[in-house]
């Protein structure tokens, strides 16, 4: 069995609560689509989170991003980023 350093454990139990929507605190909404995730995640990747999310403490928090600026798609990968360390590039 390999080694797993205590990081990659953190960022791997995350990503399971994530994608069942344990525990996730806050939605991210870019036009109809809705995606959950952990505040304190997205406060600790990005200093723009942290600063956005003015509902922080209150329960299903509500972060809503202009679907002009950023797409669904790629906001699914960054998130993929953000809770796994991996980032693909589509051509």
């Amino acid at each position: 069995m390999p080694h797993i350093t205590h990081s990659e454990f953190l960022l791997e139990q995350l990503k399971r609560q994530r994608e069942r929507s344990f525990l996730c605190d806050c939605t991210v909404t870019i036009g109809q689509s809705q995606y959950h995730a952990h505040h304190n995640v997205l406060a600790a990747f990005s200093e723009y989170f942290s600063t956005q999310s003015i509902d922080a403490g209150k329960e299903n928090a509500t972060i809503t991003l202009d679907p002009e600026l950023v797409s669904g798609a790629v906001f699914e990968k960054l998130l993929t980023y953000i809770y796994t360390g991996d980032l693909s590039m589509d051509r």
